[in-house]
């Protein structure tokens, strides 16, 4: 809700989603708790509409729109950055999104105990492993300097 009454009104924020909210997490209507969409069902589903907050950018984003985000977001090189909007051209949406996670997750073949056999199927996954990446690094920082 803070993020949203940034540009609405808390009475609007509570007018217009708060149900939403409440009857996708199973609180309201059927009391149904609805999952994420898989990659393959955003991608092959309909894009989003203006004012939409969702879908995949490798397959909603114009090259020139991802190339730019990648860019401002300094997400690797600039051949890591060409090769990425090259995948998303090319159609392989989901080779980008994992191109995507092996440029801003450094080394994470290394890690014995990361789980990365979900990402470019399912955006949970991805979230999932790129927590579980920063927690295993950042501990494995405070074990080494604990070694020390």
């Amino acid at each position: 809700q803070q993020h949203f009454t940034k540009i609405m009104s808390s009475e609007k924020f509570q007018k217009e989603y708060t149900y939403n909210i409440r009857h996708m997490y199973g609180k309201e209507g059927k009391r149904t708790s609805y999952s994420a969409y898989n990659c393959t069902k955003i991608i092959m589903g309909s894009a989003p509409n203006g004012g939409d907050h969702h879908g995949c950018p490798y397959k909603h984003y114009g090259n020139e729109h991802l190339s730019s985000l990648l860019n401002k977001l300094h997400i690797g090189t600039p051949g890591d950055r060409d090769e990425i909007v090259n995948l998303k051209r090319g159609g392989h949406f989901n080779l980008a999104c994992q191109k995507h996670f092996k440029v801003t997750h450094p080394n994470f073949e290394s890690i014995r105990e990361l789980n990365t056999g979900g990402v470019g199927e399912h955006p949970n996954a991805w979230y999932a492993a790129s927590v579980a990446y920063n927690k295993l690094k950042s501990g494995n920082s405070v074990k080494k300097r604990r070694q020390r």
